[in-house]
């Protein structure tokens, strides 16, 4: 299958740069699974930028919306003006601009976090855990953006927020190791206990993070946005 004839991926990527890499590998990975894709033009064309933002966020998340909105709506600009038909953003915390980056650009976001819990409520759920930066926790994006799919989110302790924090960091440096550690597989534990099973791995350095057990039950955020971008170029 070729896949010239779907949408061009404008990513805006960098926040931060493991996360875009391994959003690009998961969704090759999602091409190969879905039509066998082996040659160049199987995949889906994208356009990365993976420059780190000057000001605005850090490892906690957006520090500053404002500055943080304002550059990435110009650099969702650039990306269309090279053709990008649809923006993805492989950060949960920056799809806090989603909506004035559609506003500005007149181009869709394939927005993240709503993807996840559309995949929640196919799947029978109205509860869900949540790990997630600091940013992303305090600012109850989860919760807004799932309050109208009729999702409740199973909070974090601050116990918990700083052992993921901690995890966010570390994979940031290259240690993935880390999300099998036992510091996080006990926060994944407690918080899937509470949930009664899914959790959102709804930061993007916690992608691909292993489960203590079966009864905990996984919604990884980059690897469903991946998937999301396959569809787009699935017949309906």
């Amino acid at each position: 299958m070729k896949a010239a004839n779907g949408p061009v991926i404008g990513v805006l990527g960098g926040m931060g740069p493991v996360a875009t890499a391994t959003f690009f590998d998961l969704l090759l990975r999602a091409a190969q699974r879905a039509w066998g894709a082996a040659h160049d033009g199987d995949y889906p064309g994208c356009l990365i930028d993976a420059r780190a933002l000057p000001a605005g966020i850090d490892e906690t998340g957006l520090t500053d919306e404002t500055a943080a909105g304002a550059i990435l709506v110009e650099r969702a600009k650039a990306l269309i003006a090279c053709g990008a038909t649809l923006i993805v953003i492989p950060c949960n915390a920056a799809h806090a601009v989603a909506p004035a980056i559609e506003a500005q650009t007149g181009v869709p976001v394939l927005h993240m976090l709503r993807t996840v819990g559309q995949r929640l409520v196919a799947d029978g759920f109205t509860r869900a855990g949540v790990l997630c930066c600091a940013y992303t926790r305090a600012s109850g994006l989860y919760e807004r953006t799932f309050a109208p799919l009729g999702l409740a989110v199973e909070a974090t302790t601050d116990d918990e927020q700083r052992a993921i924090d901690e995890a966010i960091f570390r994979v940031m440096g290259g240690d993935k190791a880390v999300l099998a550690a036992p510091a996080f597989q006990a926060v994944l534990a407690a918080v899937g206990t509470r949930a009664k099973g899914p959790v959102v791995l709804g930061c993007t350095e916690l992608a691909e993070a292993p489960v203590p057990s079966a009864a905990v039950k996984p919604y990884d955020s980059l690897a469903l946005l991946a998937q999301a971008v396959i569809e787009k170029f699935l017949p309906v």
